[in-house]
Parts: C-alpha cells; sequence; structure tokens
C-alpha cells in the first residue's frame, strides 16, 4: 500500500484478539487504524455456509516520517461479558463497546 493509501481487510476476530501481537504490531508500524467493525458470527452462513465471527478493519498508511496516530489497538484485555465471564478482545473494542 502507498504511502497515504487506505485499506479494508475483513479477517476472523482472532487476527484482533489474539495474544500473539506480531501482525498488529506490523501494521501499526506502518498504518493508523481509522476503525473496525465486529460482524455477526453468521455473516457469512448464507453464502460461505460458514459461521465465524469477522472483523472489518479500515487503516490509513502513514506518509513517510508521519507519528502514529488513530486509537489504539495492538493490546489484548479482557472485559466481563453479562454472564460474569473474563472475555480477552482487542482494546480497541473494549473501548468501543458498540
Amino acid at each position: 500500500m502507498r504511502p497515504g493509501g487506505l485499506i479494508l481487510f475483513i479477517t476472523s476476530k482472532g487476527t484482533l484478539d489474539k495474544q500473539d501481537g506480531a501482525l498488529r504490531e506490523y501494521v501499526a508500524n506502518q498504518a493508523d487504524l481509522l476503525g473496525a467493525i465486529r460482524l455477526p458470527n453468521d455473516a457469512f452462513k448464507r453464502n460461505a455456509n460458514t459461521e465465524v465471527t469477522p472483523t472489518s478493519s479500515s487503516c490509513a498508511k502513514r506518509l513517510p516520517g508521519e507519528p502514529p496516530a488513530g486509537p489504539a489497538w495492538k493490546e489484548v484485555t479482557a472485559i466481563t461479558n453479562s454472564l460474569g465471564e473474563s472475555i480477552a478482545v482487542n482494546e480497541y473494542f473494549a473501548g468501543h463497546p458498540r
């Protein structure tokens, strides 16, 4: 992606939620997260016959020398769901629960 370019990617929730943050670190060194949306786990049920929780994320590649900006999204943190269970999620979703 060239500097100033935008990218939108759809991956499983594991990309942003897994403990190993190597991919997030790699992308964050070059681009800023603009936002992310968690889709329902049956979003691809009809056309792909799969149930997976997808995440749609958009990033903007920084210009040379431009400092990082945007929301925090490199770390994973624990939240408590409505059943009182502790769940590991990306810090972006912990800070933006809707």
